[in-house]
């Protein structure tokens, strides 16, 4: 079960640098991914009906969420 769940982490992780980052993200390592995406302090707000994500990074992170976030609308 262990491998299984590691295989499909491997397999997201590949799909989501060819298709949802930008071209500097495809060299990187999961683990270089993990950290510089992943690991950023944030919160959900609810406020005034809608979920807010609120996040504690740069300028330049959230100009990559939001480019993420076009791209899988782009794909779904």
């Amino acid at each position: 079960m262990f491998f299984a769940i590691g295989v499909l982490v491997y397999n997201t992780t590949v799909i989501m640098k060819e298709r949802l980052l930008p071209e500097e993200y495809r060299t990187k390592t999961i683990e270089t991914i993990r950290w510089s995406i992943v690991n950023i302090a944030g919160r959900l707000v609810n406020h005034g009906r809608r979920l807010v994500l609120l996040l504690a990074s740069t300028v330049d992170k959230l100009m990559l969420y939001e480019r993420v976030r076009d791209n899988c609308f782009i794909f779904a």
